[in-house]
């Protein structure tokens, strides 16, 4: 796993981007099935929903918390292009499709197709939003920078204390090691101090 990257976000991003695919396709077919009208409109945004599918693939692969983190930051990658694809020109094309179907509906030149546009229309809409989001999470709230360790010891040092013969003299290093030593006849303490306890540092970007 990654730290700081934000597979839950990913994840719940790439489902909603599914839903609203599935909603897109629907949405279209039934469309095509009303009749001959608006025939080449709803072919097109029938693709457009199948590339929303795509891009909630993406979402949910780049936040499976199973793969090496290699794989993740690629598909983090792919995830944040087709989502800004999604939102720059996908979304645009077939909301200017559906909106021109609900237009020419509501004037009364065919039948009435406009809750199949409006429908549309909407789930664009929500696609947009959707894939602002995603594509901000993927650049913006989800590092894929790797966190470095670095593990500083210090030496072992030798101390020599001269005391009065005979004294106990004791010795306190943190964290909470206290160590006792008793001076020899000459008054001379020759002591190794513990070795100091390695403290992992983890650098952020």
């Amino acid at each position: 796993m990654i730290p700081g990257y934000q597979y839950t976000g990913m994840m719940v991003t790439g489902v909603l981007h599914c839903l609203l695919s599935v909603g897109s396709v629907i949405t279209s077919i039934v469309g095509l099935s009303t009749g001959r009208y608006f025939s080449i409109y709803f072919i097109v945004t029938l693709l457009v929903g199948l590339y929303f599918g795509v891009v909630g693939g993406l979402g949910i692969a780049a936040g499976l918390q199973s793969l090496e983190d290699n794989r993740t930051r690629n598909f983090k990658i792919a995830y944040m292009v087709t989502a800004i694809l999604s939102a720059c020109v996908f979304c645009l094309v077939a909301y200017g499709l559906y909106g021109r179907v609900v237009a020419i509906t509501l004037l009364g030149i065919l039948e009435d197709y406009s809750p199949i546009g409006a429908a549309g229309v909407a789930i664009t809409v929500l696609e947009f939003i959707l894939a602002i989001v995603s594509s901000s999470i993927c650049c913006c709230c989800s590092s894929t920078i790797p966190h470095t360790t670095v593990i500083v010891q210090a030496p072992p040092q030798q101390i020599i204390t001269t005391v009065p013969g005979n004294t106990t003299v004791q010795y306190q290093y943190p964290p909470n090691n206290t160590m006792q030593y008793t001076a020899t006849g000459d008054g001379a303490v020759s002591h190794q101090p513990p070795n100091y306890q390695q403290y992992p540092y983890q650098t952020k970007p």
